[in-house]
């Protein structure tokens, strides 16, 4: 489903809220159902997500207007509104154990046959949420495509402006990466990507207010920035963050760390296995036809079903993870080709999104 949300936070929050009532129910009945199956501790649950948004309220306050508008858009509680935007439901092992499992592929000019930089989100879950992408306008002229679970702002699968600057992320997952829950429930412990493509326009503008001004604490994540001259994934964990650059225009990121101050933290390999198969894969269908990839090879590796259960296009074979959801974008053209499904059965039933330049 694509939404055209314009005008204030809560406007956009409305028509949000309004236009996806079903699947907002929808994906409130599954947080209800993983917290029944994990035996989760509710009450721990409710006081992480009232003490989460108590400091993400006073640190993007955006984001509680926006939040009231899909729930007096949807019909839905704003306490149910908040409890789908606390992602601890996947985050903490703790409190419920469903990781999100994703794979984040780019290819810039040099490795292209357009010379146009692409990047691919395969949203992977174990839970078969609803997606829906907003077309976002705002009063001064921005523009974003976001791809988003419904009723859920706070953590985009992916989403650029019309700048040209891209957001993405996939998180990480071991048991080398100790969690301090104190802290979890007093600090915003991670970051929303809409911020860095409401706010800024380049790679480089979101690295300098990373390094001196946002305040998290607490993650376990890599933050992709892409733009048509520089890709990045950022690394970051409760100790900092790490910046690891392109390499010929070639970047990938499944749910482990590359950069050598984090190796330690990584899964083991035998224990964890998609992780790394998905990102050889990727890399390995890159190199192949480096220099000239097109959107069609973009769609194949998004597609591939190589290494079974832990391929890049997955339908939970043994109880893993499936892909829900596959954005494809090209920065320059402000083009998404997203399908809801997986990518290998969409190339039909999928919505190409396209920020168009204003006339004049």
């Amino acid at each position: 489903m694509k939404i055209a949300c314009i005008g204030s936070y809560y406007d956009q929050g409305f028509s949000h809220g309004r236009a996806a009532k079903k699947l907002i129910g929808e994906n409130l009945a599954l947080i209800h159902q993983i917290l029944s199956e994990k035996k989760s501790d509710l009450e721990l649950y409710t006081s992480f997500v009232s003490k989460h948004f108590k400091n993400v309220f006073n640190l993007e306050p955006y984001l509680e207007e926006e939040l009231r508008g899909i729930a007096d858009g949807s019909g839905y509680s704003f306490w149910d509104i908040m409890m789908l935007n606390a992602n601890f439901y996947f985050f903490a092992d703790k409190i419920v154990a469903a990781p999100e499992e994703c794979s984040v592929i780019i290819a810039g000019p040099q490795a292209t046959l357009d010379r146009k930089t692409y990047f691919i989100k395969n949203r992977d879950m174990h839970y078969p949420f609803q997606t829906v992408i907003l077309e976002r306008r705002f009063e001064d002229g921005v523009r974003i495509s976001e791809v988003d679970l419904a009723g859920i702002v706070t953590f985009p699968g992916s989403a650029f402006n019309h700048y040209g600057l891209g957001v993405s992320t996939t998180g990480v997952w071991s048991p080398n990466i100790p969690l301090d829950f104190g802290l979890i429930g007093n600090l915003p412990y991670s970051f929303s990507p809409h911020t860095f493509v409401r706010n800024f326009k380049t790679v480089d503008e979101v690295l300098a207010f990373l390094e001196g001004k946002y305040p998290y604490k607490i993650s376990r994540s890599n933050l992709f920035l892409i733009d048509p001259t520089k890709a990045v994934r950022v690394e970051t964990t409760d100790k900092g963050f790490r910046v690891c650059e392109w390499k010929n225009d070639l970047l990938v990121g499944t749910n482990h760390f590359h950069h050598p101050d984090f190796l330690p933290y990584n899964p083991d390999r035998a224990h964890y296995q998609s992780t790394y198969q998905r990102y050889d894969r990727a890399m390995e269908m890159l190199e192949e036809n480096y220099g000239r990839l097109r959107f069609q090879d973009m769609l194949e590796i998004a597609s591939d079903h190589m290494h079974g259960e832990n391929c890049l296009c997955r339908h939970g074979e043994n109880g893993g993870g499936i892909t829900i959801c596959s954005t494809i974008t090209c920065l320059e053209d402000q083009k998404s080709w997203t399908a809801v499904r997986n990518p290998c059965e969409a190339l039909i039933p999928s919505h190409i999104d396209c920020l168009k330049k204003e006339s004049q």
